[in-house]
């Protein structure tokens, strides 16, 4: 995974697929997801996002634009919708 930062925005690439960050305050960002992407590997990438913005200070978050995949960890405190 390769995290690409551009202003105040930038991108995720995981697997030569690219998810736009944003940054939405106090350096925290948000993650586009699926963010246009459309593969086989979508619920994997969403679960190593997930396992990611969980280890990152400040916390990072992941709007999540799809119905049919789903964020799997219930530990989360605040998951965008």
């Amino acid at each position: 995974m390769n995290v690409v930062y551009r202003g105040r925005g930038g991108y995720v690439e995981l697997d030569g697929k690219k998810y736009s960050i944003e940054l939405v305050n106090n350096g925290s960002f948000c993650i586009s997801f699926p963010d246009g992407n459309r593969h086989s590997k979508l619920q994997q990438h969403l679960e190593i996002l997930t396992e990611f913005i969980e280890k990152e200070k400040p916390k990072w978050y992941i709007e999540n634009n799809s119905k049919k995949y789903k964020i799997i960890n219930k530990n989360l405190e605040e998951i965008w919708r």
